[in-house]
């Protein structure tokens, strides 16, 4: 099968693009054809396709505009964009023709990319899949987490939420937000997507409550898989230590956790890893006011392999999301690695954690219950059999194969569609 892979970034960033060069090359490893269609960034990964690829708005240095210096044209641009991207439709129409796919996958697009690359593959008559990694189609901040800090889905009925609520803290961006939104779904650019595949079952709840996707899409589960590891646990030997690693970003609720551990006195490390940003600087601010400083640890910058040479000395991997996140790669990759997870009561975690099987799970920012938890978990007596079950369930339910094998079958039940 002939494959156009679409997101809107070809190098490593976060999770989004930990699937899409994971599947790509799973995809490839079972003799299909896949093909990338991005814009051009000087970090891509090298391609043989990036002469299709559109040009970025700025500086092919920087993927985010907030942190360019724009001039009036290229805002223009960013406004044009978010409704419809002429290159990007005139580009992928191009490469169609040329490579005569059987179907296109769709990562991210919104904001970038734009809805003008359905409508080039409808033209086309080839088969479009997404896969939702968040919540764009349906809120105007991605991840229905508002300026209050609070969980809101009220822009699913109602989009003009996304300006009452301000919810780009930027009006004029919330407000362009609100009328992407309502354009994509006015040019009837939702209904040129034939599968919607998401990775977790409350992310599917969510999605349907949006009539649009309810009356018009099919939607199917399938959870993100990851590669097996061979790093070896050595449970017996572990220290009270607890990591996280992912984007450290307000949403994912590391202050929660941060305070929690500072105003105790349990004898335990905190380790969080990832790329060092701003909200990290306001986490510092806070850890320097206490005098339990050593608890806490941060470490930027490291490829996977250190990655996971550090983390595997953790005796639970912790998460503490604010917002409902739809299935954390580092979750998958902690239950791979046997380390079990302790997170909240809440979105798709309550899916995947089994209480005393591969985790523990506790009430959403509540303080008191997620300490008890800990204190359980640190004193779980057959800590070696939860490991285990750790990694069998990770193996069973993130199955590359399984994975491979759902997706390909969805895709071929897709090409007999036109």
């Amino acid at each position: 099968m002939k494959i156009i892979i679409i997101h809107y970034r070809y190098f490593h960033e976060s999770g989004p693009e930990t699937y899409l060069f994971n599947v790509k090359k799973a995809l490839e490893a079972n003799g299909h054809s896949v093909v990338p269609f991005s814009i051009n960034y000087e970090n891509n990964v090298k391609n043989d396709y990036d002469n299709y690829f559109i040009d970025p708005i700025g500086s092919k240095k920087e993927f985010h505009i907030h942190k360019q210096k724009l001039n009036f044209i290229d805002k223009i641009k960013i406004f044009s964009n978010f409704f419809w991207n002429r290159q990007a439709y005139y580009n992928l129409d191009k490469l169609i023709k040329e490579i005569k796919p059987d179907i296109i996958y769709i990562l991210q697009f919104l904001g970038k990319l734009s809805p003008s690359i359905l409508f080039a593959a409808r033209k086309n008559r080839i088969p479009v899949a997404l896969r939702v990694s968040d919540f764009g189609l349906i809120c105007g901040k991605n991840i229905f987490f508002n300026n209050n800090k609070e969980i809101c889905t009220k822009c699913i009925s109602k989009p003009s939420s996304i300006i009452l609520n301000n919810c780009k803290s930027n009006l004029m961006f919330s407000f362009l937000s609100y009328l992407s939104l309502k354009f994509m779904y006015f040019i009837g650019a939702v209904k040129l997507i034939d599968l919607l595949i998401a990775p977790s079952k409350n992310t599917i709840s969510l999605l349907l409550q949006k009539k649009e996707i309810n009356s018009i899409s099919k939607v199917e589960y399938i959870p993100t898989f990851y590669d097996n590891y061979s790093l070896k646990n050595d449970t017996e030997g572990k220290k009270d230590i607890i990591s996280y690693w992912g984007r450290i970003e307000e949403d994912k609720g590391l202050e929660f956790i941060i305070n929690c551990l500072l105003n105790n006195d349990l004898n335990i490390i905190f380790n969080i890893y990832g790329k060092k940003t701003l909200y990290q600087d306001y986490l510092n601010s806070i850890i320097s006011y206490s005098s339990n400083t050593n608890k806490i640890k941060f470490y930027n910058n490291m490829d996977r392999a250190e990655l996971f040479n550090h983390v595997i000395e953790s005796k639970y991997s912790i998460f503490a999301s604010k917002w409902f996140d739809n299935l954390p790669n580092s979750l998958i990759e902690s239950l791979y690695l046997g380390i079990p997870a302790i997170a909240p009561n809440f979105g798709c975690f309550s899916e995947f954690i089994f209480e005393g099987e591969n985790g523990f799970l506790y009430e959403k920012e509540d303080s008191q219950d997620f300490l008890n938890t800990l204190k359980k978990a640190l004193s779980f007596k057959d800590y070696e059999q939860l490991s285990a079950k750790s990694q069998k369930y990770a193996h069973d339910i993130f199955s590359k194969d399984k994975h491979i094998d759902k997706l390909i079958n969805s895709f071929y039940e897709l090409t007999k569609i036109y």
